[in-house]
């Protein structure tokens, strides 16, 4: 004869877990950095972060052309050199890690360009050419750019745009005084 055993168990408890969505624990949250921005070749852009639903001292993470940078600062500044757009990428968190976003924004530079050196010329004589060292450029895509020609007696201003004086260089017309002469720059943005 064949006695089968089989086991006792005692003690056994059932219980029923909970079924969450996928979100669970995550609040509605955000982080922007606004809008693209547009800078002189040269100089500097801070970029800050604006958060919602993040608490107080939401955690912060930059990367800036794909490289890590100063991590855990709502703003960051950075230098705007070359000719290709810069991509700044902000990741915030808040400190429970439940509740994260990123944004990114792209930084356009602007080059206005040059004008050559001072002129000395006698009384009543025509200046040469105030010729363009470099012509202005921006790496901002369906753009379309003017130039504006402006004299003053004083280095600092008042500035009078001179009519017609639109072209990358411009001749001047005979003087007898000293005068300045600057190139404005003007760029537009998609038809705007």
């Amino acid at each position: 004869r064949r006695h089968t055993r089989y086991p006792l168990v005692t003690g056994v408890q059932t219980c029923a877990l909970p079924i969450f969505p996928e979100f669970f624990g995550q609040q509605n949250c955000s982080v922007s950095l606004g809008n693209n921005q547009y800078v002189c070749q040269g100089s500097n852009a801070t970029i800050t972060a604006t958060t919602s639903g993040m608490g107080p001292n939401p955690n912060f993470s930059w990367t800036v052309n794909g490289n890590q940078n100063q991590p855990n600062n709502n703003s960051i500044t950075i230098p705007i050199n070359g000719n290709n757009p810069t991509t700044v990428i902000c990741d915030a968190s808040n400190n429970n890690n439940n509740c994260n976003d990123s944004d990114t924004i792209l930084i356009y530079s602007i080059n206005p360009g040059t004008i050559a050196s001072n002129q000395y010329v006698c009384n009543g004589s025509i200046p040469n050419t105030i010729n363009s060292s470099t012509n202005g450029s921006t790496n901002i895509p369906n753009t379309s750019f003017a130039y504006q020609w402006y004299s003053s007696p004083n280095q600092n201003g008042p500035w009078t745009a001179i009519p017609n004086a639109t072209n990358a260089s411009y001749t001047p017309a005979p003087t007898q005084t000293t005068v300045y002469f600057r190139r404005e720059f003007t760029l537009t943005v998609n038809g705007v």
